[in-house]
């Protein structure tokens, strides 16, 4: 066992254990004590400890008068044999290949023997921080690589149980890819639906003699990758041409490649090896996802990135290459390179239809039963499709249908696991772990017939284990759980913070319920309460363009008859949320530049792709009304950016996102024309003076908005002066809010109708609609009881 545990010593080790002997030898020693080889491994050059002795002033004449003065030499209570063996488990836990000085310093510093403790005392040195120090190094083994697995045939190994350990082919090209027509990989890879058509467009490109490269292109979640997976099981089932049988594609993982490449030259040596061993199999094809990262991969000064090093290769037709990345990406990265992209036949991956969505779902969804153990009802399936394509805008079908379903099932199965057997079953693991814990010690300080007791007592719990999970496995088999309609509607409620009780019984009931409840909060306003229910409800029927947002208004009036509280009551009663109300103040617009507050700045200038206050609540809360307050006082420039919002549905950001208002209320407020409410005073004119108020306000209206602004517009509203019923109404209102905080003082109110009036005859006098309602209120009922009070 030793003998073959020394072909795993590194060659630092090996120099240390020889050096050692040859000191004892030197003084005619039989045994080679333990503070001759520790002395050897601290005087390693360029290793982590002799940088610290630098630090400390510790040269080599100061370790040597330490650790071989005679006194010291009797001192073996932890032998190099013993030590030797403890390095070789910790190689064997970290997988690595060899067993390093590093090992030996390790187990040194954890378990250390009375020499190593004096020395840390008497120099000042902090063992555990060199500790945390080595098993970082020796985790990231990138640094040590005479201690990890050379990627050439290597001799037989010590660790046959360890797949890592026991070496394959010597492919190095395993270690970086996984192959997707293995069947393992593939029981594990739901089928592709509906893609024939790309499929066989991506044969017929790797069946070209030149330029066989196919490169699919689309946004993220249509299902790139899956179509690449999809081939590989036509592959492996053999539904593939004859020229195409028996291949695999190999899924190449750019980042393990990259990973531990430190020096010049060592990316380049690496992939460099990976396409000798694919040129060499003329059966593998590569698969690299999300290929514009090939472009400055691995490149550094007076280096090749991948894009550079695969160009002749891909041009002369040696290898089979297929990518998969977006458009965006695609064009930025790779249509640039003009030699990197003719190596390249785009396929374009369309985001499929509502019914091959649906298709999509029936044909995975066994996979997602199976593991979650569960069954799709149709109707589930059916919402999952139209809920997520209607309310879901910024993730693509079928990705966002799926997440539904696999929500929904996740979410049933935890329900389900709330089983008694659950706490027993989570006790035993920590049992088994602690076990394993003090096993592992216990081999490490050669205290091995406790580490036999304790792997009979660590299979005993194991059995335990296994009966328990299989006695659940059989409970839950046995009474799958079914998800139905409610049990998507209650996950899409979640993810967009629409209330339940609106997706289950539909909007509708609640637009009924709507007007009336407006009426209630808004006084004197009947009338523009009633077209901004029948536009809203006119859209929730379909009557409008999908492509729009829901509904558009502008309310024009004076100040103080209501324009905003409708607004915010909207936003409350249509989405249950104050989050769901978005006020913009436009009068922070009035210059050209400040429309960088809408929608970020561009690049190159202060701010670029920082949060902004707009695209980013809405991109957060698609299901809001929003409030583009005193809409006047915008700059025209800022203006124009609502023109797309209200024509197409969406607006694009600084950074180029598109940002979706198809299932936003777009409300906008204007004093606009206040000077012709104030000629048009009279308390009920008649629907003439409405019309031809109206009129004359459009026509001044089209002197300061374009005329497509106007246009585009869904409903324009003017809202009247407030009545001296509805003044008087609107002041009862907030008196009897008012009460509950006076009786709370101690002290008691009473208004009677005479000076109710009065109050009214004031509030008309000031003009200033319900904001002067809230001043006389102030004045002369809230400030008379504060006096009272302080008296």
């Amino acid at each position: 066992m030793i003998n073959n545990i020394q072909n795993k010593f590194s060659k630092n080790l090996k120099a240390c254990l020889n050096s050692a002997k040859n000191q004892a030898d030197e003084n005619k020693l039989k045994i080679v004590p333990l503070n001759y080889f520790i002395f050897e491994l601290f005087s390693v050059e360029g290793s982590l400890l002799s940088d610290i002795f630098k630090q400390k002033n510790l040269d080599q004449e100061t370790l040597k008068k330490f650790f071989l003065k005679t006194e010291n030499i009797a001192d073996n209570e932890l032998k190099i044999n013993a030590l030797v063996l403890s390095a070789f488990t910790l190689a064997e836990e970290l997988n690595h290949y060899f067993v390093g000085t590093e090992h030996c310093l390790s187990i040194l510093i954890e378990q250390p023997p009375k020499i190593i403790t004096q020395f840390f005392s008497e120099f000042h040195i902090n063992p555990q921080k060199l500790l945390n120090q080595l098993d970082a190094l020796l985790r990231g083994n990138s640094k040590f690589p005479e201690l990890t697995r050379q990627f050439k045939k290597t001799p037989a190994t010590d660790f046959p149980d360890d797949e890592l350990l026991t070496g394959d082919d010597g492919a190095i090209i395993s270690y970086f890819s996984t192959d997707l027509t293995d069947e393992k990989v593939q029981s594990d890879i739901n089928p592709v639906i509906n893609r024939d058509q790309e499929i066989n467009r991506m044969i017929q490109i790797l069946c070209r003699k030149h330029k066989n490269n196919p490169v699919i292109l689309g946004e993220p979640g249509v299902g790139k990758t899956a179509l690449v997976e999809g081939l590989a099981k036509k592959i492996l089932q053999g539904e593939v041409p004859n020229i195409l049988l028996n291949k695999k594609i190999l899924s190449l993982d750019l980042g393990s490649i990259i990973a531990g490449t430190m020096y010049r030259g060592d990316f380049e040596n690496r992939l460099k090896q990976i396409i000798n061993e694919v040129k060499s199999d003329p059966n593998t094809i590569i698969f690299i996802d999300e290929i514009h990262n090939i472009v400055g991969a691995g490149s550094s000064t007076g280096t090749m990135d991948a894009a550079n090093l695969l160009k002749p290769i891909l041009a002369r037709g040696d290898i089979r290459c297929i990518g998969a990345t977006t458009s965006d990406e695609y064009k930025k990265f790779i249509e640039k390179d003009a030699a990197l992209e003719r190596r390249f036949q785009p396929i374009l991956l369309k985001e499929p239809t509502l019914i091959e969505a649906e298709q999509i779902l029936h044909g995975i969804k066994d996979y997602y039963e199976e593991f979650h153990n569960v069954k799709f009802s149709d109707e589930a399936i059916k919402q999952a499709v139209h809920l997520s394509s209607r309310y879901i805008q910024d993730k693509l079908l079928p990705d966002k249908a799926i997440d539904l379903i696999d929500e929904a099932a996740a979410q049933k199965r935890i329900e389900s696991s709330k089983h008694l057997l659950y706490s027993e079953l989570k006790n035993a693991e920590k049992e088994l772990a602690t076990i394993k814990r003090h096993k592992k010690i216990a081999v490490r300080e050669e205290q091995f017939n406790r580490a036999l007791s304790l792997k009979q007592k660590e299979n005993l719990v194991s059995d335990k284990l296994k009966q328990l999970q299989e006695k659940i496995d059989q409970e839950i088999l046995l009474n799958p759980k079914e998800i139905n309609e409610d049990d998507i509607l209650a996950i899409i409620s979640a993810k967009i913070n629409i209330p339940l009780s609106q997706l289950k019984h539909g909007e509708l009931s609640e637009l009924k319920k709507l007007n009336s409840k407006l009426k209630k909060q808004i006084i004197g306003q009947d009338h523009a309460i009633e077209k901004i229910v029948h536009t809203i409800l006119r859209s929730k029927l379909g009557f409008q363009s999908t492509s729009k947002p829901l509904a558009s208004f502008l309310l024009l009036g004076p100040s103080g008859v209501g324009k905003t509280l409708t607004a915010k009551m909207l936003a409350e009663h249509l989405f249950h949320d104050a989050e769901a109300f978005i006020r913009i103040d436009m009068s922070e617009f009035a210059e050209k530049f400040n429309s960088s507050k809408l929608i970020g700045a561009p690049a190159g200038y202060v701010g670029y792709r920082e949060s902004n206050k707009f695209t980013d609540l809405v991109r957060k809360r698609p299901y809001s009304l929003v409030l583009f307050d005193e809409i006047e006082k915008a700059h025209p420039d800022v203006i124009n950016l609502l023109l797309q919002i209200l024509e197409d549905g969406h607006i694009s950001d600084a950074e180029g996102k598109k940002i979706n208002f198809k299932n936003t209320i777009i409300v906008m407020t204007s004093n606009f024309g206040s000077e012709y409410f104030d000629k048009n005073i009279q308390i009920g004119f008649g629907s003439n003076n409405d019309d031809n108020l109206q009129n004359q306000i459009l026509e001044e209206m089209k002197k300061s908005f374009r005329p497509e602004f106007i246009n585009r517009i869904d409903q324009i509203i003017l809202y009247n002066h407030l009545s001296k019923p509805a003044i008087e109404k609107i002041i009862k209102n907030k008196i009897k809010q008012t009460i509950p905080l006076i009786e709370a003082t101690g002290l008691s109110f009473d208004l009677d109708q005479k000076q109710l009036t009065e109050l009214v005859d004031l509030c008309l006098k000031q003009k200033n609609g319900a904001r002067g309602a809230d001043k006389i209120i102030h004045e002369y009922i809230e400030k008379p009881l504060i006096d009272k009070l302080l008296v």
